[in-house]
């Protein structure tokens, strides 16, 4: 778009424009020349695929804070940071795992804001993360760096007598400051990179799972979550796992079926297909699962925007007196700001559900 709009100052069109462009969201595509007039309009471009890296990035930050603490969400933060400064191309095209991160480049990301005793506690906090029931992290190792057991650099600690000494200052001037560690007994450097294909795979499971509980209820969403956990499951296994009595769980699991969210599979024991001797058994795919949850999303955002429009057309009378600057009285006041704030909830519950479009629709092709 361009750099000026109604409404809008220029240097403040700017100024918002350069804040995004730190992140690398926007560039320009036309500039005036040297030694023209630079209060000219200049076309800038919106980085989209900067914004789904950016994206992808902040649904990995938030999985952690709250699968964790805010404090590991900052250290993992600071591992994407790192991995992302050689991020280029669509999100969706990007590898499963973010590129590894020595734990001494991460420990000097997040030291600044004292938030982690030592490098020892990041360790700590990376690791919990790897052996969780989601492994967010992976641990790698064997780099072939050696690595000193404490925030010290390699040369205050490798060197023998007066030559080693002397060396170690000449190597210890030219060094870098970035502390190095060792992983326990080898000797080397843990590396660390974020299982981002594990992450986007549970946000998915938990949206799916979202919205049947808002369609279906809590109960049946976990009857959907035990006929995922196993593929294929007979009726009353399901219903035994899931805590609910056969014939409830059996109206679910249709319910269930009508939507696509389950289906049933026949598995004949004879060549007649004889339904005495076939068995049937429940599956659940989660791809179709997302293709209903995408459907629900869609028609959920055209509701809330057809309903935006009917309350500002049902106050159109309101909304131009306001414009004109024409209300005075207090209970016209008071509508207005009823009507408005309808109109901020409206709009928070479509952005809500962008994230979640964004989320199945853009991520759900991953080539993983």
């Amino acid at each position: 778009g361009r750099g000026r709009g109604r409404g809008a100052r220029p240097e403040s069109v700017v100024k918002t424009i350069a804040a995004a462009m730190g992140g690398g969201a926007f560039k320009p595509i036309a500039a005036a020349p040297a030694g023209e007039d630079q209060d000219q309009d200049v076309l800038w471009q919106a980085d989209y695929d900067k914004f789904h890296r950016d994206f992808r990035r902040e649904l990995c930050v938030k999985f952690v804070s709250q699968k964790a603490d805010p404090r590991t969400a900052t250290a993992v933060a600071a591992l994407l940071d790192r991995s992302s400064r050689s991020e280029t191309g669509s999100a969706s095209l990007l590898p499963r795992q973010s590129k590894p991160v020595p734990l001494s480049e991460i420990y000097a990301d997040v030291q600044a804001d004292k938030e982690f005793v030592d490098a020892e506690d990041v360790r700590q906090r990376l690791d919990a993360l790897r052996n969780d029931s989601v492994p967010m992290i992976q641990r790698h190792s064997g780099r072939g760096e050696s690595r000193s057991p404490s925030p010290v650099p390699m040369a205050a600690k490798g060197a023998k007598g007066a030559k080693g000494s002397a060396k170690a200052k000449r190597e210890g001037a030219s060094a870098s400051p970035t502390p190095r560690f060792q992983d326990g007994a080898k000797g080397t450097e843990p590396w660390y990179s974020v299982d981002v294909g594990a992450i986007i795979e549970h946000l998915k499971l938990l949206t799916v799972q979202s919205t049947i509980r808002e369609k279906f209820g809590l109960l049946s969403a976990r009857l959907w979550k035990v006929v995922m956990k196993f593929r294929y499951i007979s009726q009353g296994r399901a219903c035994e796992r899931a805590l609910l009595p056969v014939k409830e769980g059996r109206e679910r699991l249709w319910d269930m079926l009508r939507v696509g969210h389950v289906q049933l599979q026949e598995v004949p024991a004879r060549s007649d297909r004889a339904p005495g001797a076939t068995k049937y058994l429940w599956t659940a795919s989660l791809k179709e699962s997302l293709s209903r949850a995408r459907e629900g999303a869609f028609q959920a955002q055209l509701n809330l925007r057809l309903r935006k429009a009917h309350e500002a057309e049902q106050h159109v009378d309101l909304i131009e007196r306001y414009k004109r600057g024409a209300i005075t009285e207090e209970t016209e006041l008071a509508q207005f700001d009823q009507l408005n704030t309808r109109f901020d909830r409206l709009d928070q519950a479509v952005l809500k559900i962008d994230e979640m479009i964004y989320l199945v629709d853009t991520l759900v092709d991953q080539s993983w």
